[in-house]
């Protein structure tokens, strides 16, 4: 399982149907995803932040705006030397 299908999986426990986040592409913005709102994408950050054991730092906003993006950023914390922390 690739981090983007990680990621979606996430998302999908967090918003709490599956249907809603299935068709999500990786470059699908967030925000344009009927079911996904401010407090879904907290509720995604703290979970993803669990799960890869990656602290999402900088630009959140920017970092969380689809699933791309968002399993590029924990890609390359995980490769860092000091593991995402």
């Amino acid at each position: 399982m690739t981090t983007n299908d990680e990621v979606r999986e996430v998302f999908k426990t967090v918003v709490g149907d599956a249907k809603a986040v299935e068709g999500v592409g990786d470059d699908t913005p967030l925000e344009d995803v009927i079911m996904i709102d401010s407090l879904v994408l907290l509720k995604a950050m703290v979970a993803l932040e669990e799960k890869f054991k990656v602290k999402f730092e900088g630009n959140v906003e920017e970092i969380l705006s689809n699933i791309g993006t968002i399993a590029a950023y924990i890609d390359s914390r995980r490769a860092s030397p000091n593991g995402g922390k």
